[in-house]
Formats: C-alpha cells, structure tokens, sequence
C-alpha cells in the first residue's frame, strides 16, 4: 500500500513510452519541500529501514542545500527556516541534517572570514585559495604546521614568507626582463 499512495504513486507511474514518470535525480526534489512534511513522513516510511536509501537521500537534500545556499545566495538562516520542520522529520528517521548543515555554515563563515583576513593583510595568494574542501585542507595543513607556535615565532615564519616571495618575484621579473631584451 505504501507505493499505491501520495507521491509515491506518482513515482512509480510509467510515461506512455514506458519511461519512468521521474527521474531518478529529481525523486529526493518530491519528497523534500519547505513545510512538506507528510511528503518526508512518506519518504521514511518507504525508505526508512533501508540504510543506502536513506544515505542517498541524505545527500539529495544536501545537495538542495549546496544549490540554494552555497550557491544560490539563500542565507542559512532562512533554508532553516523554509526547510526546518521537514527536516526534522528527516533527522528523527536518522539522517542528522541539521547538524551536518551546521557544520557547513560554521565552515563557510570561517572560510569567509579567512578570504577577508587575507584581503586585508594585503597578500596576495597566489595563486587563490580553491574553493571547498580544497581550502579547508590547506587552512588544516597551516594550522597544523604553525600549531604551538607563539607570537614570535609566528612573526619569524611570516618574515621569511615575505622574503621568499619577494625573491620569487624578483626571480620572475628577471625571466621576464631576460625574454623581452633576446
């Protein structure tokens, strides 16, 4: 009964070219609206028991979350908001959503943070910082190469920083002087 019924049923329907009616990416987008919670309480009942399920449309709703926040300027607070209840639903079967888009915030505002810091200082990365997981490794390796450290020591490593970049730009000056005089 449970696939005969709500969103379900339409799922499972055929197109008159016996094609799924839909596609196997958009499914999470049915269950997974703001204030849709009996379409979440659906999808738990149907899933709910079955761990690869419930682990894809996990990452379904996470990606609805990386689409409208990350990159479609949505602030967290009011995903939050539009998606909280639903959510709910999803974190009570298991999924733990919430906290795992907590982290992401907390990361991409320590991520802002650090992009606003290296404007200001007046360095120029170079080249920049890639965005995502990249840059949170390089921020993990930095903070585990200078952790311990204190002021003084700190001030040293950024002295001998500056001077290395300050020889590669002369190094590159000099190629480039060299190929403009032949």
């Amino acid at each position: 009964p449970r696939f005969k019924e709500g969103v379900n049923a339409n799922l499972f329907k055929k197109t008159n070219i016996n094609e799924g009616r839909v596609r196997p990416e958009d499914v999470i987008t049915k269950y997974f609206n703001p204030n849709a919670e009996s379409e979440a309480r659906q999808f738990v009942s149907l899933f709910g028991k079955n761990a690869e399920a419930m682990k894809i449309g996990r990452a379904g709703i996470e990606d609805i979350y990386r689409k409208k926040v990350a990159q479609g300027g949505m602030s967290h607070a009011n995903f939050m908001k539009d998606y909280g209840r639903t959510i709910d639903i999803y974190d009570n079967a298991g999924m733990n959503l919430r906290q795992r888009f907590d982290v992401i915030n907390k990361d991409a505002q320590r991520l802002a943070k650090i992009e606003d810091m290296a404007k200001a200082s007046g360095n120029k990365l170079s080249p920049a910082l890639p965005p995502g997981s990249n840059a949170l490794a390089v921020e993990k390796r930095i903070t585990d190469l200078t952790n311990g450290l204190d002021q003084r020591q700190l001030t040293a490593i950024n002295s001998v920083r500056d001077d290395l970049a300050r020889e590669a730009e002369y190094l590159r000056l000099a190629d480039a002087g060299k190929s403009s005089s032949i």
